[in-house]
Formats: C-alpha cells, sequence, structure tokens
C-alpha cells in the first residue's frame, strides 16, 4: 500500500483516496439563555480546571515537558475504507508544536498515551485550555469539559453516564445535559480510561463508539498509560494517537546539575541505582524526588537494588508522604499525622470508584461500610422524623394554647397549668411519634439503600410510586403504636387539651413525614439520598400557572360563600392564602450550584435559605391575612385574636418549607458526618481536615471540591493498609 497523507485542520480531516471524516458540529451558534448556561459551563470548566488545576500544578511544581510523539498505529481511523496506518513510522512532534495543534491535525479526535506520571493530564487540561480560549472567541465552538472514565461502570448507556457526570461535576441539569450532547456542543475530554476497571474497559470503549457513531460528537480526547491500553483487545476508532515519552537522561542530568548541591544525593542515589535511573525519566517522579530528597545526603538515599520499578515507586512516594510532614505537619490544627493517613486512605480508595473530584456536600451513603450504613439508615430517618414531629407539636402546642385563650376558659393560674400539660404532652407525642416513625423508616431505608448499591439495581416506575405508600403504612403503623401504648398508658381520662394536642401532633405527623421524606427524586438511593448542595431558585412561570390554579379555585369559594355561612372577607383572605401556598411551593425550585461555588454555598444554606422562603411567604400570609381575619371578626374574639390565627396558619402552611427545601438534607447529611466520625474514619470537623491535607500538599482545591496532588498518589493512599487498630479498616462501601 502506497503511503497514506493525512492533513487537515480545526474542521475536518482530508485523507489521500477520496475519504474524508467530519467531525459533527454544533447546528447552529447558540443563542439567549443557551448561550448564556454554555457560558457559565465554559467559566466553570476554566475555574475548576484551569485555574484551579493546571496554573496551580504548573506553578508550584518544575515544569518539565516530555517529547511528544505521533503513533498512528495506536488507533482504529473511523474512515469508510480500513487504512493501513500501522505500518506509518512513528514520528516525534517538532518543538514548540501546541497540543491544540496536533488535536485539529487530528480531526478533534485525539489519544494521548504515557507511562504513569507522564503528563498526560497536565496535556489534557492544556488541551482544554486552548479549547476554552476558542470557545470564547467563537459562539460555535463547542464547550469543552473534562471527565473521567474512573467512575463508568457499564451498568447505564454511555450517554446517561455523561448526563449524570456533568450533573455531578458541573451541576448541568439532565435534560441540559442531553440536548447539548445531541446538538453537539460539548467537546468531550476524558481522563482515565486505564482507570476503569480492567475487565469493563473492552465494554467502555465499545460504549463510547456506540456513543460517538449514534450521536456523533464535536470533538474527543481521550487519555490512557500505554501498558493499560496496550492490554485492551480493541483500538479506539480516532483520528491520530499522541505518546508522552519518557525524559532522557541528558536532560533529566541538566535538570539536577541546575538545583546545585541540594541535590548532590540524588544524583549520587541515580548513579547506584540502574532501575531508580529510569523512573527519574517520568516528569512527575523526578519532581517528587527533588521534593522529597532535597538536601539529604547520599548516605540516606540508598534502595534495594533489587527492587521492582513499582517497590522502588511506593517506597520514593513513602518518603515523600514524610518529608510533607516534617515540613508543613502542624499539630496545634488537631489531627495527627495516623488520623491523616488514614483519612487519606479512606478518601482514596472512595475516589478510585466514584471519580477524582471529591465535595463534602456530594457525599453520599455509597461511601458507607453495610455497619455504617444500618447506623446511617435509622440515625438518619429517626433524627429527621424527630426533628419533623417535635416542630409539628409546637404548631399544636400554639394552636392548643390559642384556642384555650380564645375560649376565655382559662386566664392566670389555671392558663399556666393548662400551658404547662400541654406542653409536656405534646413534647411525649412528638418524641414518641418521631422515634418510632424513625425506626421504622430507618429498616425500610437501609433495605432500599443496600438494594440500591448493586450496579445492576434499578427501583423502576413501580418501585417510584411504591415508595411514599411504605413510608405512609409504615407512619400508620407508628401511629397505632403511639397512641395505644398512651392509651394503655394514661387510662381512658386525662385532662381533654393535653389529649387533644397530643393527638393532634400524632395526626399531623403521620400525615406529614411520608410527604416530607419520599417528596424528592434519589431518596433511598445511595448515591442520591442527600441533596444538600443545593440553592433556591425563583420560577415566575411556575409560579403564575399554579397561582392562577388557586385563583380560580378561590373565586369558587368567594362566591359560594354566602351559601357555605361563612364571611366574605374570611373567604377571601383564605383564597389569597391558598393562591400564595401554591405559587410558594411550585415557584421555588432547588437546583445545584456549580462546583465552583460549593465553598461559597456550605451546608447550612440549605437550611438558610428554606428558612428564607418561610420567612417571606409566612409574612406575606399575615400580612394578608390578618386584616381580614380582623374585620371579619370584629372584637369578639380579642385585638389579638386575629393575628394569632394568621400566625398560626402562616405556621401550619409554610413550616414544612423549612424540611421540604431542604431541612432534612441537612439532618441526614449531618447524621452521615456523624457515623463517619463515631466509627473512626474521618473526622467531624471534614471541611477543616480537608483544608488540612491541602496544606500538606496532599490535595489540591478544585472549584469548591478536592482532588489528589497526582493520580498516583491517590493510588498510593488507597493501596495502604489500615494501621493497627485503626477502627476503618475496609474502604467506603467495602462489603
Amino acid at each position: 500500500m502506497s503511503d497514506v497523507v493525512v492533513s487537515g485542520n480545526d474542521n475536518f480531516v482530508i485523507v489521500a483516496g477520496g475519504d474524508v471524516y467530519l467531525p459533527a458540529a454544533p447546528a447552529a451558534p447558540s443563542t439567549g439563555d443557551d448561550r448564556r448556561n454554555l457560558v457559565n459551563l465554559l467559566g466553570h470548566v476554566r475555574r475548576i480546571w484551569i485555574t484551579g488545576v493546571l496554573e496551580r500544578s504548573v506553578s508550584h511544581a518544575a515544569l518539565l515537558e516530555p517529547q511528544v510523539r505521533m503513533e498512528p498505529g495506536s488507533v482504529d481511523p473511523p474512515w469508510r475504507r480500513y487504512l493501513e496506518v500501522a505500518g506509518q513510522p512513528a514520528r516525534a512532534l517538532p518543538p514548540g508544536t501546541t497540543i491544540g495543534r496536533v488535536f485539529g491535525e487530528a480531526g478533534r479526535m485525539l489519544l494521548i498515551l504515557g507511562d504513569p506520571g507522564a503528563g498526560k493530564t497536565t496535556t489534557l487540561l492544556t488541551l482544554a485550555r486552548e479549547c476554552i480560549e476558542r470557545a470564547e472567541r467563537d459562539p460555535a465552538a463547542p464547550v469543552p469539559v473534562v471527565l473521567s472514565l474512573s467512575s463508568w461502570t457499564g451498568s447505564r448507556p454511555f450517554r446517561d453516564w455523561l448526563a449524570d457526570e456533568l450533573g455531578r461535576g458541573y451541576s448541568v441539569g439532565r435534560p441540559f445535559a442531553r440536548r447539548w450532547l445531541e446538538e453537539h456542543r460539548l467537546l468531550l475530554l476524558l481522563d482515565g480510561l486505564d482507570e476503569v476497571a480492567e475487565a469493563r474497559r473492552a465494554a467502555c470503549v465499545g460504549a463510547l463508539h456506540a456513543f460517538v457513531e449514534e450521536h456523533g460528537v464535536p470533538g474527543l480526547a481521550v487519555c490512557c498509560r500505554s501498558a493499560e491500553y496496550a492490554a485492551v483487545p480493541v483500538r479506539l476508532k480516532l483520528g491520530g494517537a499522541v505518546r508522552l515519552l519518557p525524559l532522557e537522561p541528558a536532560h533529566v542530568g541538566a535538570y539536577l546539575d541546575a538545583a546545585g548541591p541540594a541535590l548532590a544525593g540524588l544524583r549520587a542515589a541515580l548513579a547506584r541505582n540502574a532501575e531508580l535511573s529510569r523512573l527519574s525519566a517520568s516528569p512527575l517522579m523526578l519532581s517528587i524526588m527533588t521534593l522529597a530528597f532535597r538536601g539529604l545526603p547520599a548516605e540516606e538515599l540508598r534502595f534495594d537494588e533489587g527492587s521492582t520499578r513499582e517497590e522502588l515507586r511506593e517506597e520514593i512516594f513513602g518518603r515523600f508522604v514524610d518529608r510533607l510532614f516534617v515540613l508543613r505537619e502542624r499539630p496545634e490544627d488537631g489531627f495527627p499525622r495516623g488520623r491523616v493517613e488514614d483519612g487519606l486512605r479512606w478518601l482514596a480508595a472512595g475516589m478510585m470508584q466514584r471519580g477524582r473530584l471529591f465535595a463534602v456536600e456530594l457525599l453520599q451513603p455509597e461511601w458507607l461500610t453495610p455497619r455504617q450504613l444500618l447506623l446511617y439508615a435509622v440515625g438518619s430517618r429517626a433524627g429527621a422524623a424527630a426533628a419533623i414531629t417535635t416542630a409539628t407539636g409546637a404548631v399544636t402546642c400554639l394552636a392548643a394554647l390559642l384556642v384555650v385563650r380564645v375560649d376565655g376558659a382559662t386566664s392566670g393560674q389555671a392558663l399556666a397549668a393548662t400551658g404547662a400539660a400541654v406542653g409536656v404532652a405534646t413534647l411525649a407525642a412528638s418524641v414518641a411519634m418521631g422515634l418510632t416513625a424513625g425506626l421504622l423508616y430507618g429498616l425500610l431505608g437501609y433495605r432500599t439503600l443496600r438494594r440500591s448499591r448493586g450496579a445492576a439495581w434499578k427501583p423502576g416506575t413501580a418501585g417510584e410510586f411504591a415508595l411514599p405508600f411504605a413510608y405512609l403504612l409504615l407512619s400508620g403503623m407508628a401511629v397505632l403504636l403511639v397512641v395505644g401504648t398512651g392509651w394503655w398508658a394514661l387510662g381512658h381520662s386525662p385532662r381533654e387539651p393535653p389529649l387533644l394536642a397530643a393527638f393532634t401532633t400524632i395526626a399531623f405527623s403521620g400525615l406529614a413525614l411520608p410527604v416530607v421524606f419520599a417528596n424528592k427524586e434519589g431518596r433511598g438511593s445511595a448515591d442520591r439520598d442527600i441533596s444538600l448542595a443545593g440553592i433556591l431558585s425563583w420560577r415566575w412561570r411556575k409560579a403564575g400557572e399554579t397561582a392562577l390554579v388557586g385563583a380560580g379555585a378561590g373565586g369558587i369559594l368567594v362566591w359560594a360563600s354566602p351559601a357555605l355561612g361563612v364571611a366574605r372577607p374570611l373567604a377571601v383572605g383564605v383564597a389569597v392564602v391558598a393562591v400564595l401556598t401554591l405559587a410558594m411551593y411550585n415557584g421555588w425550585r432547588q437546583e445545584v450550584p456549580p462546583v465552583d461555588r460549593w465553598r461559597e454555598q456550605r451546608g447550612d444554606s440549605a437550611l438558610r435559605d428554606s428558612g428564607r422562603v418561610f420567612a417571606y411567604t409566612g409574612l406575606a400570609c399575615v400580612a394578608v391575612l390578618f386584616p381580614l381575619l380582623a374585620f371579619a371578626m370584629g372584637a369578639e374574639l380579642g385585638a389579638g385574636a386575629p393575628f394569632g390565627l394568621a400566625l398560626l396558619v402562616a405556621v401550619v402552611l409554610f413550616g414544612p418549607a423549612l424540611f421540604w427545601f431542604g431541612g432534612i438534607d441537612l439532618v441526614l447529611h449531618a447524621t452521615l458526618r456523624l457515623v463517619l466520625s463515631l466509627t473512626g474514619t474521618m473526622p467531624l470537623r471534614l471541611r477543616r481536615f480537608l483544608d488540612y491535607a491541602a496544606h500538606l500538599g496532599f490535595l489540591q482545591r478544585a472549584g469548591g471540591g478536592y482532588i489528589f496532588f497526582h493520580g498516583l498518589l491517590l493510588e498510593h493512599f488507597a493501596a495502604r493498609p489500615a494501621r493497627d487498630g485503626a477502627s476503618a479498616a475496609k474502604g467506603p462501601g467495602s462489603p
């Protein structure tokens, strides 16, 4: 076969002989809200990966640029006619050739290969920076997104996996993600093919091929270690491949000579140990060695001559960890070294399974062992249920006292005695109902959470509908248990106001708990049980639509009020409150903020935002209902009665907003962190621990999340055995 000439630019590749490969292009430049959302996504990618990772890694480490070589035989070009490109000679790229130019000449379909520590991720992020700059200039250019293949398990189609990862990493809603993928507005930069389980790598390549053939992509780059890629039985169908070559001995020697006497011991160690010298050809390992061995004499840098490359790498990382603790440890922070290493080992094991980016707000029960999962399920459900029933009891107590005062049947000491009895009865009913229902919910929650951890588990439509009914059934059982126990303990003639308050608390709780616990998509799934990283946004259209429905129903009530014997002002008040209630619950929408804002939107933001909704709408309800009640009732019930009734109605209608819009997730998340702390897995001050690990140099911030300094360091900690006596003996999700 004659030589095949490949040439092209950023839009297409022309192959001699008439074969043309055209990457998919967006249908048209984005406009309006779509453009604004894509620009926001572009900014998130820049802040997370370029500002947060690439620029920091370059500024804090030696810039050792490896030589890049084209390797056409590593890919299977997807042209119409099979081309025997494997016989073409590999060629080194001229100095100064940018990865963006290589990407364009490969038809924006590129494979990046290299040994561990060769700089594949840095090269991928450099490409991302060039693509970002182009997308900022050209509205028609696709937006690059960096994703890690490490979380791909094959349990769902590749498009669904992409949509989920875009939601997890960039807070892109699934409908937006799917539409942008269909319209070819996203350029995919996929890191870590080698991090997919070995048994699933070929399936991952096949799933990627199927997605590209069915939907098309405007550009695709994939990173993989050379040895792991060579073991995959199928080749990626891309336009070209490059391999990052090891550093030349002369390059390494020049770098060490430039450092002066501080690295004299390292130079001597490399001269003595041939395997160590070969390991130094990795830019990352050479950088690690210079940090770990700077200033140490040659006598302290002796390595076993019979050690393999992997053993040497682990020993170097061990010394690197020791060095960082010596240089940067701060005992006053309250994190002893053993606790830090155990926490990083647990964190690394989980990130190996679920992606390299970790954020406190995204912590889910899927990270827990079965024993921890049981503690979480029971504790979180009992705590959340008790919080809801206590709030319900407080409202009931307020209503009971208000009724007693309005009736005028009690005053002075008698009112105080009645209030104390009502309060005690309400508190007892609240605690009993909350703990009983929470225990039953916890057993159901443990079963659903445990089942959802299976890769092939899917709840299905029937399961999603059955869950609320299951909660309702358990609430009914809790009501019967609490009422039966109370009736047996108190006899048949308790004082009427306390009994009424207790029964009202139990009844309201039995209705409120199933609604609040089952209101969110994903509740009961180990990977989506908590929706903490949320902010509330107002949707005028949704609010208007539901307000019109409420206004129609309210108008009918006002029109029929004379026939019903209801004062017209009171009917108007009820109608207005109905409109406010419907508009509030449907107009507010909880959304996950961009990852770079997670540090601004801390865990208490869910409660703060839901409290703001409660305050705004509750005050609006009081402001509308109070004058109408005062006008309808006159002075018959006292001057303060209308205000008290208006306040009671506002609390009853809008109090659940505290739990509906994030309060319950706050309780679930706090319980999860408490379980991790009590079992010795991670400190309760989790964010402070992560900041301390970043100070030591093991982690670095990426937007509002954290990543390990390098994938090899992550693997080093993940492979470490737990210390003797450490309570966290297993990694996250271990059986």
